[in-house]
């Protein structure tokens, strides 16, 4: 089963999903990451607009997904309202997240099937479903193991460390530095990693005069981060919707010349896990 695993970006984007000429290198859809495990299991991360590059993935035979979400703010799970899997009776769905204050995780992701804001309640759509609170005890799917830290972001979020036969990757979009025992345990969390997504919505400039208390870090905290953890490679991601690609590209120079294993995540990037 884990012969060939890949981890692909299927969608970047923070906030809220983006398009035209000027974002077409790095894409305009929002959160969404993939590791197909073959024999039609398949495990996400989020599920934001991105997750519609999954569509064409989905077969006449029952599928089963995995879906780890990192929160509940819309542009991680808005994807699944239009997400053609969901809709197939064959297929089952089993969600890992951390409940948010006063609420079930099946009422969390099924706010967004709620009426006047969409016409089909989450409990008309076809497929099975399975929903499990996450505690913070490590998760094993096939060969992955997954492993969770808290991150630093309004309403709480979940970061993710995804160990495969190959390699390991820690996810930590958004997520916004500067509570030290926060920031220090993520940096144990991410210790040795090949690669680490962590979010770069900001420059330095922009998260300290404008933006302190959203829940989004500069790129300048994820280097920081990455230089503290000793990974392998680091991976921008929670891009600004409305940072071009131009602009995009400056901030990965700058990040790069303090770390120069440092790349920004687009659609359709991916590396052996």
């Amino acid at each position: 089963m884990d012969e060939g695993l890949t981890f692909t970006v299927l969608g970047a984007r923070g906030s809220w999903p983006v398009s035209g000429p000027d974002m077409l290198v790095y894409g305009g859809s929002t959160t969404s990451f993939m590791i197909p495990l073959g024999d039609n299991v398949t495990v996400l991360i989020d599920a934001g607009t991105g997750v519609a590059a999954v569509d064409d993935l989905d077969t006449a035979e029952p599928q089963q997904y995995h879906i780890f979400l990192t929160h509940y703010h819309l542009d991680h799970i808005q994807g699944l309202q239009f997400f053609k899997p969901m809709y197939r009776e064959a297929n089952a769905f089993t969600f890992y997240g951390v409940p948010p204050d006063a609420m079930s995780l099946k009422d969390a992701i099924g706010g967004i099937y709620r009426a006047p804001w969409f016409p089909v309640p989450l409990a008309e759509t076809p497929s099975s479903k399975e929903y499990i609170d996450l505690d913070f005890a490590p998760i094993e799917i096939g060969p992955l193991r997954i492993t969770m830290a808290k991150l630093t972001h309004p309403q709480g979020a979940t970061g993710y460390r995804i160990e495969g036969p190959r390699a390991t990757v820690v996810i930590a979009t958004d997520h916004e530095a500067g509570d030290v025992d926060v920031d220090d345990n993520l940096v144990g969390f991410a210790t040795g990693a090949d690669y680490l997504l962590h979010d770069a919505q900001y420059t330095p400039q922009e998260h300290h005069e404008l933006y302190e208390g959203w829940g989004h870090s500069s790129w300048q905290d994820a280097v920081n981060l990455a230089e503290r953890a000793g990974v392998g490679q680091l991976i921008l991601t929670s891009h600004d919707p409305s940072r071009t690609d131009e602009a995009l590209s400056r901030l990965i120079e700058r990040a790069a010349a303090r770390f120069p294993a440092t790349l920004a995540a687009y659609e359709g990037l991916h590396f052996a896990i």
